[in-house]
């Protein structure tokens, strides 16, 4: 470990050539492929979202003014091409999505909300 304490004295100062030298930390990066994940896009719908994503009504507030009745949607039941009209609340397992008025949220082909 000479060049070890060779390096420390020029670093630092000072070195101990009768202490040993231990590891405290080390860092790996490592860059690897994979194959790319196959996933299907969403079945086609329309703009309306199908009945079975609407899971009720509900009061929400977006302004000092007070609640307002908004509807509610489950995420997974969203096809492609479905356009939600802001004000509304889509659930989905992980997290809850407002869509503010007067955004608008539509469904891509592979699942993800556009807002415009």
């Amino acid at each position: 470990f000479g060049a070890f304490h060779a390096t420390h004295q020029t670093l630092y100062g000072h070195r101990h050539d009768q202490s040993p030298v231990e590891t405290i930390n080390a860092r790996v990066k490592a860059v690897g492929g994979s194959a790319k994940p196959d996933i299907a896009p969403l079945e086609v719908g329309g703009h309306e979202p199908p009945k079975i994503a609407e899971i009720g009504v509900g009061q929400v507030w977006f302004s000092e003014e007070g609640p307002i009745s908004v509807p509610f949607f489950q995420r997974d039941q969203l096809l492609a091409g479905n356009k939600i009209v802001g004000p509304a609340v889509i659930f989905q397992f992980d997290t809850t999505i407002v869509i503010d008025p007067p955004w608008t949220a539509q469904v891509d082909a592979w699942g993800n909300l556009v807002f415009s």
